[in-house]
């Protein structure tokens, strides 16, 4: 389950996110939004220990899981949200609203 505190909101259309996501939010009622694919899990960095840049699912981050399956929220459902967290997600269909905390990448 998310935190249900987060300290930033950002609308994105179609892309990539990589940060400490709490929730993604479709915008619109009339259009579904959809996620191609996400890992789930607690965003610490990018940096390991020793400087050198680490995959998103390796440590220092806390990985859950990834998939590839589409998640969709349908226009039809309203402005309805999937929660998190997640450390990454590709929006790719709709226009999103993701809650998140720190930085995204």
């Amino acid at each position: 389950m998310a935190s249900n505190t987060w300290e930033y909101a950002k609308l994105l259309g179609t892309g990539r996110v990589t940060g400490s996501i709490q929730k993604i939010c479709n915008f619109h009622a009339s259009a579904d939004m959809v996620i191609t694919d996400h890992s789930l899990g607690v965003f610490k960095g990018l940096l390991n220990t020793a400087g050198n840049t680490v995959d998103i699912n390796a440590a220092p981050n806390h990985s859950f899981g990834s998939s590839a399956t589409d998640l969709t929220k349908a226009g039809t459902d309203g402005q309805g949200c999937i929660e998190g967290p997640f450390i990454s997600a590709n929006v790719s269909a709709g226009v999103a609203v993701v809650y998140f905390n720190g930085d995204l990448i």
